[in-house]
């Protein structure tokens, strides 16, 4: 596709896993391809802030790339407008402590009580920590969608940005003059040029006819986000939009598709499929294209791992390894946890999960000597060995009371 050169081949499969972020999406505002006279380009398109430098510039959209862009731009522009529809969900990169944010948020222990509490009181704990950050409402920017059912726009200086003025915040746009734009309540802002930043379309003139239904803009119906319904000849790997890490999601698809097309991983019957699909295209929260193949970063790993069998056995480990259990359950969810046992196991994975804390701080501090470094592990071990056995004695000490 990228030479541009037509080929055939004869093959038993075709994995699709080219994504989704190659063909810009253009908002359909009247005025703006033939009354505007300024300069339009596609957030795709963009590569310095200072071609801007001085100048008044919209960008439209706030993913992402028109968030990061307007921050950037805001440094060397006499202006920035950053128009949102429905606004969105801002996170900063550090949590308390100084460590980045989904080191601490993307944990099992989280993701289990996340799924325990009724869903509004653990969406309004998630939008407290991010309201701590900044008030969303007061700086016009809070959805009207809860913030456990998007991708949040990680930055942390739009807030510095909007109150300095140099980034001003407005709504939908409605139309464009020669040098100016109109919003949808009416007011007006003069400007020399737009960026946008409207994403981009699901664009694969390859697919046959009868698998392209299955991937439309607003509705993604395959099954576990991968294979169309009764058909395993071709397999997408990458159309998902995680809440969470992108590249360990489309390594573990790649991992099932390859055990599913090497015949070691049977699919379901087609109406399971059909069902699966369907339900999972119509359970996604937030009516938007952008959001039409969302997950769970956390819970869709554990989907796909069951069923290849790379899960790990937290209630072994709880008994076996208390050391790994805690870093597995309270430490972040690292793709070293789907190496540990099952197909294509990895034997440093355990080792992996444990050095985690020594890697981050690696980058931070002076490298610790290899003697403290281990007395460290070695106490570690035994406080988790200890405590792993005080619960135990506890549980057995209560189920005797009971009885």
């Amino acid at each position: 596709m990228a030479t541009g050169k037509e080929f055939s081949l004869v093959a038993d499969a075709v994995v699709v896993c080219s994504g989704h972020h190659a063909v810009p999406k253009w908002p359909d505002v009247p005025g703006l391809r033939d009354a505007f006279k300024g300069r339009v380009v596609h957030a795709h398109e963009y590569r310095r802030a200072s071609a801007y430098e001085d100048r008044r510039v919209l960008v439209i959209g706030m993913g992402n790339s028109g968030g990061d862009t307007a921050v950037e731009l805001s440094y060397v522009c006499s202006q920035v407008y950053l128009s949102t529809r429905r606004g969105t969900w801002v996170a900063p990169r550090l949590a308390p402590g100084g460590l980045p944010m989904d080191v601490t948020m993307c944990t099992r222990a989280l993701n289990t009580a996340r799924s325990l509490l009724p869903f509004d009181l653990g969406a309004r704990a998630f939008e407290r920590v991010l309201n701590g950050h900044f008030d969303h409402k007061m700086y016009g920017l809070r959805p009207a969608h809860h913030a456990v059912d998007q991708q949040p726009f990680v930055n942390d200086v739009l807030p510095s940005r909007i109150l300095t003025g140099t980034v001003q915040i407005r709504g939908g746009v409605s139309r464009f003059g020669p040098d100016y734009v109109e919003f949808r309540d009416g007011s007006r802002a003069v400007i020399d040029d737009v960026i946008v930043a409207t994403g981009y379309i699901k664009h694969y003139p390859f697919l046959p006819p009868e698998v392209a239904p299955s991937v439309k803009e607003e509705r993604v119906e395959l099954y576990k986000f991968i294979f169309p319904v009764g058909d395993p000849s071709v397999a997408f790997v990458g159309l998902v939009d995680p809440i969470g890490g992108f590249w360990p999601v489309a390594e573990m698809q790649a991992r099932y598709v390859a055990r599913v097309l090497a015949g070691r991983l049977p699919l379901p019957d087609v109406e399971r499929q059909r069902k699966e699909a369907s339900r999972r295209a119509s359970s996604q929260p937030i009516d938007s294209d952008r959001y039409a193949a969302q997950v769970h970063w956390i819970a869709y790993m554990d989907e796909l791992a069951g069923l290849i069998g790379v899960k790990p056995n937290l209630s072994r480990m709880a008994v076996t390894d208390p050391s790994l259990y805690r870093r597995c359950v309270f430490g972040p969810c690292l793709s070293y946890q789907f190496r540990l046992e099952g197909p294509h196991s990895w034997e440093g994975a355990r080792d992996a999960i444990l050095d985690f804390p020594n890697r981050i701080a690696s980058v931070l501090t002076p490298l610790t000597a290899p003697e403290d470094s281990r007395l460290r592990r070695a106490t570690a071990g035994t406080i988790d060995v200890v405590a792993t056995c005080t619960v135990m004695i506890m549980l057995a000490y209560l189920l005797s009371l009971a009885l």
